[in-house]
C-alpha cells in the first residue's frame, strides 16, 4: 500500500499514456501509482521466468540555491518526485533459484564480494550472495556504449523495482599531500586545545564538540550542517527543533545570527585559525570533497544490462533533463557549497 493512507476511494482511473493509476479519496487529495510494470507481467513473462520491463523517462529538476533567507517558523523539506530513475524487473521461482545456487557456488570457501546499496550508491558488486541475499548486477551504458555505471538488486523470485541516482562511479579519493597532512593535524590538535578551554568558560559542549569534530575528522561534516537544519542554515544547536520561534522572519537568515549563535561560531573558529573567518576554517580543514563528484549522467538513452541465469536481459532508458542542473558535483558536495556561500555572507553582514 505504499503511501496509500486508510481513506475511502470514490474513483479509479488509467492513464493511458503516463500508465499510472489514479485514486480519488474522499478528501483533497489524489495518490498516483506506476502501473506500466505491472501491465507487462502478462502470462508469456511469466512463462519465460524473467523480464526487464520498459523503464519511464526519467527526467533530472534543476533547483536554484538555497541559503541565506528567512525559512519562517521551520523548514519544510521533502525529495522531489520522481528524482530518479525506476527500473522494474520480475525473476521467477526456478531462475531465482538457479542463481541462488551460483551463488552459492562462488561463495564455496571464500569471503562475501563486496555489494553496492540499492540505487546505485557506491562501488557496484558482482552477482552472488551478500548480505542482503542473492543479486543481480544490472549494468547502465551510456549512448556512446561505455560503462556508465552498475546497480544491484534483489535476485529473489518476484517482482522487484530498484532506483538509479542517475550518476556513475565517483573518483577514488586522492591521498593529502604531506603539507596538507601536517597542517589537518595542527588544527586538528589546536581545536581540541580551544575545546576544552571553551567548556571550561561555560561554551555548549554540544555546539563545540560538533565544530571541533568535524576539524579532527571524528565526525563528517554533514554533523555540523544537521546542526543548522541542513540546506543553508536554519535550526539552532542546542535548541528544540520543534520549539516557536517568535518573529522567525527578522533573524538573519532564516536562524543566522539567532539559535546557532554565528557570534560564537566566528570567535571558534578564529582562536584555532587566528586571522581566519569561519567558512575559509571549514572550507580548508572541514572535509574535502574525496576523489571528485560522481558525474551527473547527460541526457539521452542509456542502455540497460542485466544477466540472471544465463539469460541477457536489456532495455533502453531515456534519462532527460529540466531546468538548470549542475553535474559538476554530488549531491551533498553542492549542500556543502551552498552552506560554506551560507557562512560567507553572515560573514560579511557582521
Amino acid at each position: 500500500m505504499t503511501g496509500l493512507p486508510v481513506v475511502p476511494v470514490h474513483d479509479l482511473e488509467g492513464h493511458p499514456r503516463d500508465r499510472e493509476l489514479i485514486a480519488a479519496t474522499h478528501g483533497r487529495s489524489i495518490w498516483i501509482v506506476d502501473v506500466a510494470p505491472l501491465e507487462g507481467l502478462t502470462n508469456q513473462v511469466i512463462a519465460d521466468g524473467g523480464a526487464l520491463f520498459e523503464p519511464a523517462p526519467a527526467f533530472q529538476f534543476g533547483e536554484e540555491p538555497r541559503g541565506g533567507e528567512s525559512t519562517g517558523q521551520m523548514w519544510w523539506d521533502r525529495p522531489t518526485p520522481g528524482a530518479g530513475a525506476r527500473i522494474h524487473y520480475y525473476i521467477g521461482e526456478e531462475l531465482a533459484a538457479a542463481v541462488a545456487e551460483a551463488a552459492e557456488g562462488e561463495q564455496d570457501g571464500a569471503s562475501p564480494p563486496a555489494q553496492g546499496p540499492p540505487g546505485g550508491q557506491g562501488a557496484p558488486g558482482r552477482q552472488g550472495m551478500g548480505a542482503r541475499g542473492p543479486q543481480v548486477q544490472i549494468r547502465i551504458t551510456d549512448p556512446e556504449g561505455e560503462e556508465f555505471t552498475t546497480v544491484s538488486g534483489p535476485a529473489a523470485a518476484g517482482f522487484h523495482s530498484v532506483t538509479w541516482n542517475m550518476r556513475g562511479q565517483a573518483p577514488t579519493p586522492d591521498e593529502p599531500g604531506p603539507y596538507q597532512k601536517k597542517q589537518q593535524k595542527v588544527v586538528a590538535a589546536r581545536a581540541l586545545v580551544v575545546r576544552d578551554s571553551l567548556v571550561e568558560e561555560g561554551w555548549d559542549e554540544q555546539f563545540l564538540d560538533r565544530m571541533v569534530g568535524v576539524l579532527t575528522g571524528e565526525t563528517d561534516r554533514s554533523a555540523m550542517m544537521r546542526m543548522f537544519g541542513g540546506r543553508g542554515g536554519g535550526g539552532g544547536a542546542g535548541r528544540d527543533p520543534e520549539a516557536f520561534r517568535e518573529r522567525p522572519g527578522e533573524q538573519m537568515g532564516g536562524g543566522g545570527g539567532g539559535g546557532f549563535d554565528f557570534g560564537r561560531m566566528r570567535e571558534l573558529a578564529s582562536l584555532v585559525m587566528p586571522g581566519a573567518g569561519v567558512s575559509s576554517v571549514f572550507r580548508r580543514f572541514g572535509g574535502g570533497r574525496g576523489g571528485g563528484p560522481a558525474p551527473l549522467a547527460e541526457p539521452g538513452a542509456y542502455t540497460l544490462t542485466m544477466e540472471v541465469g544465463g539469460r541477457t536481459l536489456t532495455r533502453t532508458l531515456t534519462v532527460d533533463r529540466v531546468g538548470d542542473v549542475t553535474g559538476d558535483s554530488s549531491p551533498f558536495d553542492e549542500e556543502w557549497e551552498q552552506f560554506l556561500r551560507y557562512l560567507e555572507r553572515l560573514e560579511g553582514r557582521r
